[in-house]
């Protein structure tokens, strides 16, 4: 391989076109499958969609079918900037990673600087131009099939080369970091997900032995660039319609990829070129490596082994069984990882002292945990700064003596930690509180819920079943957003079945829009209102037998949006028709030859005292 060196440029600017060519002309297959791919995805794709595809979603999201085919390709250019960024890096860095390309390159009078920027902007550079190119192919389809729209067009494009920027910053970063190039698309990955997959696992093992901890909670997910772009950019839909999210964010992740292209200049200028096939090439972070390692492995031991080995634990032995994977994962992280650095294995003789000390501080970190310093499992958020309560997944209160309700009820279940932790039979409650500025808050605990707590009021699951029937509950949940009646009522049932010891037998009747009308004006909604219908259940016990019957009203409805032309609005309803609901039980008494019968004799419970009780 030959290089044509200018000397005297080299040594008066950052950019050296002799380098750059070359480069260029060796990978040269990778930018233009990049455009070819870049082609399909967007001008070609875009074509077809627009020509050939049905435009009703795009009028429902209220939204031009041509801005509906960009903004959903958005999601596209990220996923495709993840991959292209790293590719594009260990083509222009990969000399780095084999002694003699390395040595045969500082051998070149070219600085450090120059040979940095000519690399980094000659991997840069024809990835934007690729994307310019694909989006005026798609300007100039568009313009083709009748729809061109160059707003929509641009805003595109500008998230592809920001994306680009970003993850390609991010990965010539990662290149700085190794003298592997097998290690770094691992690094990539790792780095580039470390937050979340780290609070993930961390969430998932405290769960396990701190009661509350929930795992639907991520709070460092913007740490991991490719994890939240891939959820944020995108087509998202709010009241007044549709709109692309996740350009600032973008924008923002770009800035990040150009500080860190930054800094990895400045690494680049010290690196240890004889650092050549190290796993770490960088010597001041090899004992960073070494505990990350050590706690990594300790946490995704802690993870993925403690359902096979200590599933059914309870009490101290479960922060036992936690704390005892923990440490096997840090010995074997903390020696792997020496071993690495070394390229070793004799590594036991010594260096024990630093799994030690991490030892302890494993030790003490499942301690503060188990014995609640942290106050973790008694804190309560303060009624006063919620804006809006949840409990049992959807049910909703915002009227201030029912938000004090949910409160009380979790402290009510904080206080029975111990009894529902060794109770035989449990169930998830979850708790989500919306504060007044802006933040929020989740906690999941597991309850008593044996047939004795299912059956008792003042038992916590008793105590959730009651508060989600609430006034304002069964109101949120039955409210709809289209009125009913005979020009929306699209499709309407009444459904029906019996389980018992002869088989299970079930049937649907249909209702006309005018019959469902009729229904819901003049029985179900005066039902709802004395909150004898649209009940949840959170314990399946007398009350639930005794009071649901066998019999649901299912119907969805349809209606074109005024505001909004070609633009159809959707809802639908399900209630369980309930024994104490007269109006709606007298309406199918009159109107259908179905019987309504309570689930205890309709779907007769395994529980004998439920079944042997009086009908």
């Amino acid at each position: 391989m030959s290089w044509e060196v200018s000397t005297v440029k080299s040594r008066t600017s950052l950019f050296n076109r002799c380098v750059s060519r070359d480069l260029l002309r060796r990978f040269w297959p990778l930018w233009t499958s990049y455009f070819a791919l870049m082609v399909l995805l967007l001008p070609v794709s875009s074509y077809n969609t627009y020509t050939f595809r049905s435009q009703d979603y795009a009028a429902w999201l209220g939204m031009s079918t041509v801005k509906n085919i960009i903004y959903s390709d958005c999601h596209t250019v990220v996923n495709v900037a993840i991959v292209v960024g790293l590719l594009a890096a260990m083509a222009m860095f990969g000399y780095m990673y084999n002694s003699k390309s390395c040595g045969m390159m500082n051998a070149l009078p070219i600085k450090r600087d120059t040979m940095f920027m000519t690399a980094y902007l000659t991997g840069l550079l024809p990835l934007i131009a690729a994307n310019v190119l694909a989006e005026l192919f798609t300007m100039l389809a568009l313009t083709i099939a009748g729809a061109p729209d160059v707003t929509c067009v641009l805003t595109r494009l500008a998230v592809s080369v920001m994306s680009t920027i970003a993850f390609y910053g991010f990965a010539v970063f990662c290149a700085m970091l190794t003298g592997n190039i097998l290690v770094l698309p691992l690094l990539y990955v790792a780095l580039g997900c470390a937050a979340w997959i780290c609070e993930g696992c961390l969430r998932h093992v405290l769960s396990e032995f701190v009661y509350g901890m929930t795992v639907q909670t991520h709070i460092f997910d913007w740490l991991s660039p490719a994890i939240t772009l891939r959820a944020e950019v995108g087509i998202k839909y709010i009241e007044e319609g549709a709109k692309l999210a996740g350009v600032g964010l973008a924008a923002a992740y770009c800035a990040v990829g150009i500080a860190v292209s930054a800094f990895a200049r400045r690494l680049y200028r010290r690196r240890n070129m004889e650092s050549a096939s190290d796993t770490v090439a960088i010597p001041v972070l090899k004992p960073i490596f070494k505990y990350c390692m050590t706690f990594g492995g300790a946490l995704v031991s802690a993870y993925a082994l403690f359902s096979l080995c200590f599933y059914g634990t309870r009490g101290y032995a479960t922060a036992g069984g936690v704390l005892l994977l923990m440490l096997l994962g840090a010995f074997v992280g903390y020696f792997a990882a020496r071993m690495i650095i070394s390229k070793s294995i004799d590594v036991f003789r010594r260096g024990w002292k630093g799994f030690f000390v991490s030892a302890c501080v494993i030790v003490a970190f499942v301690a503060c945990f188990e014995l609640d310093i942290f106050g973790f499992e008694r804190r309560t958020p303060d009624p006063e700064s919620i804006a809006t309560a949840k409990i049992y997944y959807s049910t909703e209160y915002e009227q201030p003596e029912n938000i004090r309700d949910v409160v009380a009820l979790q402290a009510q279940i904080i206080a029975h930690k111990e009894q529902n932790e060794q109770a035989e039979n449990t169930n998830s409650i979850y708790f989500e509180y919306i504060l007044k500025n802006g933040k929020s808050i989740k906690r999941a605990y597991n309850v008593d819920y044996t047939d004795a707590a299912q059956n008792s009021k003042d038992s916590d699951i008793g105590a959730v079943q009651e508060l989600i029937n609430r006034r304002e509950a069964i109101e949120k949940r039955t409210a709809l957003t289209i009125p009913v009646n005979p020009t929306t009522v699209e499709y309407a049932t009444l459904d029906w079945y019996i389980d018992d010891e002869a088989g299970y037998y079930g049937e649907s009747l249909r209702l006309t829009p005018e019959q469902m009308t009729e229904l819901y004006e003049e029985c179900i909604l005066p039902d709802i209102a004395d909150g004898t219908i649209g009940l949840n259940w959170a314990a399946w016990g007398e009350e639930y037998y005794d009071t649901a019957t066998n019999v649901s009203v299912n119907f969805s409805l349809r209606q074109d949006d005024p505001d909004r032309p070609a633009t159809v609005r959707r809802d639908s309803q399900y209630l369980t028709v309930t024994t104490k609901a007269e109006r709606t039980l007298a309406w199918i008494e009159e109107n259908t030859d179905i019987e309504c019968l309570p689930l205890r004799v309709a779907s007769p419970p395994a529980n004998t005292e439920i079944l042997d009780k009086p009908a």
